[in-house]
This record gives C-alpha cells, sequence and structure tokens, in this order.
C-alpha cells in the first residue's frame, strides 16, 4: 500500500478520534451546568438549584412575566435529564451515554441540532419566551458576564477576556440559544461557532 494511502488512513482515524473526543468534552460541559454541586450526579437537589439559578437570570433579562410551573420545569427535567427514572438521580456518566444514543456522533451536525434544539429550547424557556427571544434585545457586557456568572458560575475577568476574543456582538439571548445547541450537537473542532461557548466553559468553575 503506497505511504499516502497510509497516511490518508492514519488521518481518518486520528480526526474521527478527535471529534469523539470534542463531543464527549462539550457534552460534560452541558452536563456540569445541571450538575450545580460538582458531586458527579444530577439529583433534584441540583435541579431545584438549576431552576433557581434560571429565575435569577430571568429577573436579570426580564425574558418572561413570571416563571414557568412547577409542573413544566419538573416535565422538561424528566424528559431530559432523568431519563431512566424520573425524579431520579443520574450519574454524569449515565447522563453522558444517553446524550450519545440521542444524538450520536454518526449522525450530520443539521440532524443533530434538530435532535437536540427541542431540549435547549425548553432550558432556555425557564427564563425566555419565544417572542421575547424574537426581539432579538442586545444582552450588553455586564449581563453577559452576570448570564455567566449564574449560569455556570464562570469567574468575571475569565468572561470578559472570552467576551471580547471568541463572541461576536451583538449578543441576544437568541443568539445564546443557537450558540448552545452548536455546542452540544456539532461535532466538528474547527466549526467556528463551537469555540464560543466551549472557550467560556472551559475554564473550571470558580468554588464558592
Amino acid at each position: 500500500m503506497p505511504y499516502a494511502a497510509y497516511t490518508l488512513i492514519a488521518y481518518i482515524i486520528l480526526f474521527t478520534i478527535q471529534e469523539s473526543w470534542f463531543s464527549q468534552h462539550k457534552w460534560r460541559q452541558w452536563a456540569r451546568i445541571l450538575d450545580v454541586d460538582k458531586d458527579g450526579v444530577i439529583s433534584a437537589d441540583d435541579m431545584e438549584k438549576t431552576n433557581a439559578k434560571l429565575e435569577r437570570i430571568r429577573l436579570l433579562i426580564n425574558g418572561r412575566d413570571s416563571a414557568p410551573s412547577a409542573e413544566e420545569q419538573t416535565k422538561w427535567w424528566n424528559s431530559h435529564v432523568f431519563r431512566c427514572v424520573p425524579g431520579k438521580d443520574i450519574s454524569l456518566e449515565d447522563f453522558m451515554i444517553y446524550l450519545e444514543g440521542l444524538i450520536g456522533n454518526d449522525r450530520p451536525p443539521p440532524e443533530r441540532a434538530n435532535k437536540f434544539r427541542p431540549i435547549i429550547t425548553g432550558f432556555f424557556n425557564f427564563f425566555s419566551t419565544e417572542t421575547y427571544r424574537r426581539e432579538n434585545l442586545i444582552i450588553g457586557g455586564v449581563d453577559f458576564v452576570k448570564f455567566w456568572a449564574i449560569q455556570a458560575d464562570v469567574e468575571e475577568q475569565h468572561c470578559k477576556e472570552m467576551l471580547i476574543k471568541c463572541v461576536p456582538s451583538p449578543v441576544t439571548i437568541a443568539s445564546l440559544l443557537g450558540d448552545f445547541v452548536t455546542l452540544v450537537s456539532n461535532n466538528e473542532p474547527w466549526h467556528y461557532n463551537n469555540w464560543r461557548l466551549f472557550a467560556i466553559l472551559k475554564q473550571k468553575p470558580k468554588r464558592c
């Protein structure tokens, strides 16, 4: 077999491994947002703490008049997080297995995005409505930093640096929703949009 053929095969194998690693790493970033106490398990307590964070974001951006009902909130968690037994704790590893089975690396990015968009949209519905998102109201730098401090305990200085380096202006809740979908659905390491939230979330959260 010609040397060029060996090189091509090696490149394909390496690229496939890189795509898989990238997806796994980004899924873990999403899972860690839901695992508030960072103990490796998404629990009912994490659900309550996350809901409280999302309520703080709702008040920050005034994205909807009131929070979704407790029934609506619980329905989202049971449908998209506590998949095995509604309301029962799930380990990060089991949650990752669920995500891989849901959107896997064998589907093209658009199909993966379509699988995940309803999940992320439901998450964003905790603090904003579709009508609000369609208005494309700009999120200023101060509120952007507060959003990530609330959402994922991101340090202020790191968030400011990433806002300048990686995030295009203007930022809206609709654009953040799109970036979240890209974060968890697109496994192409070279895709520019992939690096926006990835760069913000790759910093280890501060511990209170």
